[in-house]
């Protein structure tokens, strides 16, 4: 309600995020922003075994501050002492300036598995800094990279992935644990002081690894609704007809599961920088023109409340999983940093073809869908939300709020998955969706074109030591599947060979 809601107009610390401050080459604009899967690890290996193409993820991360090792506070990301990263705006790849130093946000496995013996991690460790860096159209970054790690350098080699498209950019300038190098496009890219062949070996599963998320430049309006930091209430409503902001200055750290749930035509913005520890959801209903944008991060931190529907059931064991039409999500970077073993959900899922409509009165378990025996089990009526047939098959007569096509399919751009855990899925935007230039980093499935005419455009992959690149399909509630465009995928690492036979 109205007391966990502040009217930004007017406030100084927002109206400070919106302003280009003198000497910063990155500018926040103050127009409307642009649009452009609980099994058990035996359960889980045998249906791969049985089923070619996958398994079902969302990962998990832990942020820790400079490398320490105590979790976060929510607010601000906290920043990484691993790598030093500079950068500034140019011209072209054959100009250079004077590059400014940005923060890095760190994040590395949550489960200390010198404590507890977790299958779900398939022995990945090491972790990931990243950089949010913004691209200004027709300009091109140029960056100057430092490693701080132990043991890194460039001896051996060096290399900014995915090289097919970053060899079109120039030679980078190397000595041993530093490099500079231009970026001329938006994208996800992967900085290695590394051989080629180290991939190949156990040691690649402790890679500190470093990202740099190129970004096209954000707009976030002024007149938004600035989101309160304090609330004893698990499930709060955002919408309908509103707008509203995640503010940097704030600690979105509730000690506990919080839930976002989201209504007709409801926009949520993310501050840069700004480090949300709660979902976003909406699974009782479907819902029409939503938008979650910013560059900040959606953290999935603590354990889900035991089957309150629309909240903490099955349907809604995602960082984002939203019913409807005309759902975009742009730039967000979305993390799992639960710390105990076997926590489960996609990083984002939009119309899953595998879970119903809400139903109070019987709360929908995803094992529903898992026997594997044959011939498959009758499973209970219940209600599809944009599925063709009913879980048990009957016809669905209830499309409202349904995309027709991808003018009001659901839309992801610029999103950043990254997860440590087995049944930590990554990206899926259903019927008419379309995933785009994102990156997914999981130890389950990466992407998954499960529905009927979607679309997954230049999504950079590193895939961990378990999961598919690409997910074909899992579920038993069998739905069409045409006319999907699979297209420019970059797999820069596949660990998958660590558990393979």
């Amino acid at each position: 309600g109205s007391s966990l809601l502040k009217d930004s107009a007017g406030d100084e610390d927002y109206e400070e995020v919106l302003v280009k401050s003198e000497g910063d080459e990155v500018s926040y604009s103050n127009e409307t922003a642009g649009s452009s899967s609980k099994n058990t690890t035996l359960l889980k290996r045998l249906a791969m075994v049985a089923i070619l193409g996958g398994c079902a993820v969302a990962a998990v991360f832990l942020l820790f501050p400079h490398g320490g090792g105590s979790s976060s506070s929510s607010g601000d990301s906290p920043s990484s002492s691993q790598y030093t990263v500079k950068y500034c705006v140019t011209s072209s790849i054959k100009s250079t300036c004077t590059p400014v130093e940005v923060a890095t946000q760190y994040t590395h496995q949550p489960v200390d598995t010198s404590v507890d013996e977790c299958d779900e991690t398939t022995d990945q460790e090491g972790s990931v800094s990243w950089a949010d860096l913004t691209l200004p159209a027709g300009r091109v970054l140029f960056v100057e990279v430092s490693t701080n790690v132990k043991g890194q350098n460039s001896n051996s080699g060096f290399f900014v992935r995915p090289t097919r498209r970053t060899r079109e950019w120039g030679k980078a300038t190397v000595t041993a644990t530093s490099a500079s190098f231009h970026l001329a496009d938006t994208g996800q890219f992967s900085v290695e002081f590394a051989s080629s062949d180290s991939w190949w070996s156990e040691t690649s599963l402790k890679f500190d690894a470093l990202m740099l998320f190129v970004n096209p430049t954000l707009t976030i309006p002024k007149r938004v609704k600035l989101i309160s930091d304090t609330t004893n209430s698990t499930a709060i409503d955002l919408g309908p007809n509103e707008a509203y902001v995640f503010g940097a200055g704030k600690t979105y750290d509730w000690g506990r599961d919080q839930v976002f749930k989201v209504h007709d035509n409801t926009q949520i913005y993310f501050e840069p920088g700004v480090n949300v520890r709660a979902r976003i959801v909406q699974t009782e209903k479907k819902v029409d023109r939503v938008l979650i944008s910013g560059y900040g991060t959606l953290e999935t931190h603590y354990d889900l409340k035991p089957d309150l529907v629309g909240i903490s059931d099955d349907a809604t064991h995602q960082s984002i999983g939203i019913y409807g039409k005309n759902i975009k999500v742009f730039g967000v970077t979305i993390i799992n940093t639960n710390p105990n073993c076997g926590t489960w959900g996609y990083c984002l899922n939009l119309n899953a073809n595998w879970s119903p409509i809400g139903d109070p009165t019987d709360v929908f378990g995803a094992d529903e869908l898992q026997d594997q025996t044959l011939p498959a089990p009758d499973y209970k009526p219940r209600q599809a939300h944009c599925q063709e047939q009913n879980m048990d098959d009957s016809a669905n007569t209830n499309f409202d709020n349904c995309p027709t096509s991808h003018a009001d399919g659901n839309s992801v751009e610029f999103v950043k998955c990254m997860t440590w855990q087995m049944g930590q899925d990554g990206l899926n935007a259903g019927k008419y969706g379309t995933v785009d230039n994102s990156f997914v980093r999981v130890i389950d499935d990466s992407i998954k074109p499960w529905d009927s005419h979607g679309v997954y455009t230049n999504v950079t992959i590193w895939q961990q030591a378990l999961g598919w690149p690409i997910n074909f399909g899992w579920w038993s509630w069998v739905q069409p599947d045409l006319s999907t465009v699979v297209e420019d995928i970059h797999v820069i690492h596949n660990h998958n060979w660590h558990t393979s036979a």
